[in-house]
């Protein structure tokens, strides 16, 4: 909250002191970014896995290491841009479980339906040209 606060992500942080009460955080009114990745599980009763992008540099960009784009624990978009081969993987979550994982790319979709092995999985490569 108080990184957040300090760029000036959050309306109303700085009278979140005095009230005591702070702003939900939502994910969906972040900067977009020019390429998200995002996982829908579609499993009940199984905890489902968190895509992480390894851009062509080697940064890692997860819902725990994000850029300044919209993350959560089921997406995470880059915001920074460079050419080269772009490696979605799915981490953690239980064998068995099932979704959609969804790239946006330039506003262009591209979704494949998944059940997961229960490893980290490459789901996606992506070569950008620019």
């Amino acid at each position: 909250m108080r990184c957040r606060a300090r760029l000036g992500a959050l309306d109303g942080a700085k009278a979140a002191p005095e009230t005591g009460k702070l702003p939900a955080y939502e994910p969906l009114t972040d900067l977009g970014g020019w390429f998200e990745a995002r996982f829908e599980c579609s499993s009940k009763t199984k905890r489902c896995p968190v895509p992480v992008i390894v851009t062509p540099y080697g940064r890692i960009v997860s819902p725990w290491s994000p850029e300044f784009a919209r993350a959560s624990a089921s997406r995470v978009a880059l915001t920074r841009t460079s050419t080269g081969r772009y490696v979605t993987l799915l981490v953690g979550g239980d064998p068995g479980a099932e979704g959609k994982l969804t790239l946006l790319v330039h506003d262009q979709a591209y979704s494949r339906s998944f059940t997961h092995s229960g490893v980290v999985t490459t789901a996606v490569e992506s070569d950008v040209l620019w």
